[in-house]
């Protein structure tokens, strides 16, 4: 049975809202908001609580974009919903009600969001993301260039300007949320990846 549109949409919000990653993280004794960057993502689960936790909380992330993205393809496939479902699900994770609006960056969760909606632009942009960490060793930047270029990669291909509107909507506010980061960048102290003996850890260059 098919629900109201104000109803899918409030649901991509709250499936946005559910913190994975601080539970997996509590699940090894660590709350991610007193630890690392005290961001409730998977990156700082990853720094914080070893590369299963950080793989697992990754994956859930990006699964309840998808799913979110999904029910509301699936609700009414010819409207904006699934657009606004995909941003509200990242505005859920960004700013979740549970945790007093403190939540996660967005990245792996707008990925699920748009792997389902654009496709192509999506995996353009995980390009770029593999690209600039693998050049740099910074998750950070690795990040923000992905978020920058899946707008431009969405109008580049041609995608509904709805899409492309919510895509922009969405890469500003990642690349809002990684302002500390920003400064880091600009300062050339933003910590870099680095494998120290089993466990991948963060180095300040």
């Amino acid at each position: 049975m098919k629900v109201m549109p104000p109803l899918v949409i409030l649901v991509a919000y709250l499936l946005g809202s559910i913190p994975f990653s601080h539970f997996v993280a509590c699940r090894r004794g660590v709350d991610l908001r007193r630890v690392g960057s005290g961001n409730v993502g998977a990156s700082n689960v990853l720094r914080s609580a070893g590369v299963a936790a950080g793989l697992a909380a990754l994956i859930l992330d990006v699964l309840k974009g998808a799913l979110a993205a999904g029910f509301a393809l699936w609700h009414d496939p010819r409207s904006h919903i699934p657009e606004i479902a995909a941003f509200m699900v990242v505005l859920g994770h960004v700013f979740p009600v549970w945790l007093r609006f403190r939540g996660g960056k967005g990245v792996a969760v707008a990925a699920g969001a748009f792997i389902i909606l654009m496709p192509a632009p999506l995996l353009g942009s995980l390009a770029v993301f593999v690209m600039l960490v693998s050049l740099s060793r910074v998750v950070s930047l690795g990040s923000i260039g992905a978020a920058m270029s899946l707008p431009i990669l969405a109008a580049l291909m041609a995608e509904p300007r709805a899409g492309i509107g919510v895509a922009a909507g969405v890469s500003f506010m990642i690349v809002l949320k990684h302002h500390s980061n920003v400064s880091r960048l600009v300062r050339g102290a933003e910590p870099r990846l680095a494998w120290r003996g089993t466990r991948l850890k963060e180095h300040r260059s």
